[in-house]
Parts: structure tokens; sequence; C-alpha cells
């Protein structure tokens, strides 16, 4: 199993997020959105951090990096979007846990007599 951490910011209004994941077969088996209880930001951003799972669960780690803005409002409804910087944020996290999980996959990587293996 390969976890990842990121984290993002919109210092515009103060949104902060976390993301952590696991990753078994290329797949996301877990996730997590903090810090540690809920994101601190707007309402947009908790809601957006609370459908998270939903859209990235069992999904593979190419899938849900091409989530994008427009697939997590529509996953919230009418949100609008003028809070879709809100919305970046989350997305932001996302996509620095999956590179985090990517950079740690190829860190239990070892070279065995000119072999390329992945443990």
């Amino acid at each position: 199993m390969t976890k990842g951490h990121g984290s993002d910011a919109n210092p515009g209004d103060g949104d902060r997020v976390d993301v952590d994941l696991e990753l078994r077969h290329g797949a996301i088996v877990t996730i997590a959105v903090g810090p540690r209880d809920l994101p601190r930001g707007c309402e947009t951003l908790r809601r957006a951090a609370d459908a998270l799972p939903r859209l990235v669960l069992g999904r593979t780690a190419d899938e849900a990096r091409g989530i994008g803005l427009a697939e997590v409002l529509r996953a919230l409804g009418p949100a609008g979007l003028e809070n879709g910087r809100c919305v970046l944020a989350l997305i932001g996290a996302l996509r620095a846990a999956l590179i985090d999980a990517h950079v740690a996959a190829l860190a239990e990587a070892t070279i065995d007599l000119g072999k390329l293996t992945v443990k």
C-alpha cells in the first residue's frame, strides 16, 4: 500500500485543506480530508471535502488526477461558480497527495541486477 499527503490553501479567504490517501494496486482505497476534523474554510470547501471520498474511492490515481472543478461542483449541486476558487484548493490538495504517493512508490522501487522491481 502506498500513502500520499497533500495540502493546499486559498489565501484570499483563508481556506486550507489537507488530503491523505492510500493506494492499493493503483486505486484509491482510503482518503481523509482535514486538517484533522474539518478543513478550515468556507461552507463550499467543507461540502466539497465531504463529497471527495464519493468521487475518488475506487478510482485509479490517473482517474482521480483528472477530476476537475466542474465534476466537483456537479457533486455539490447548486454551489455557485463564485465559490469555485474554494473547490480548487481541495483539488490542489488531492493532486498533491497523488504526486506524493507516486514519489513514495518510486522511492520503494529497487534496482536488482539492472532490473527495476517495485516492492
